[in-house]
């Protein structure tokens, strides 16, 4: 009869039992404290994180404090959130999410959004935005 491959061996049953004498207990260990969902590393967060990262990527980078609302931020995160720079202030209720670029489409995306719903992007700007316009 061929050998057993190790992982199919059996324990003999004088091994089973009593532990070696150089093993030590493990000691009890305290219950995993469980994240809340609305943490900071709760599923909740890590969603709305998600969902600010794509707001601001469709946006270039721009986003209104009805949009963060919105999404569930509450006044006081937003405000921790500019503490801790992960948010800038660019117009009244509009910031750039973790950095200030100072690129054209995000400035515009923050005029719009300082002064929507009824706003609109019209003339050299728009044409700018369409790249059919180029300041020489």
């Amino acid at each position: 009869m061929p050998p057993e491959p190790p992982s199919a061996r059996r324990i003999s049953p004088d091994l089973q039992g009593e532990p070696a004498a150089n093993h030590r207990p493990q000691r009890p260990h305290a219950p995993a404290r469980r994240i809340l969902p609305d943490e900071p590393g709760g599923s909740v967060t890590r969603e709305r994180e998600r969902a600010l990262a794509a707001l601001a990527a469709r946006q270039h980078g721009r986003v209104s404090r009805a949009q963060l609302l919105d999404l569930g931020l509450t006044k006081a995160a937003i405000d921790g959130r500019l503490a801790q720079h992960r948010l800038q202030r660019v117009y009244g209720g509009v910031y750039a999410v973790g950095y200030t670029s100072s690129e054209d489409r995000g400035r515009l995306w923050a005029a719009w959004l300082a002064c929507a719903p009824d706003a609109a992007i019209s003339h050299q700007s728009a044409a700018a935005a369409w790249g059919l316009w180029r300041d020489r």
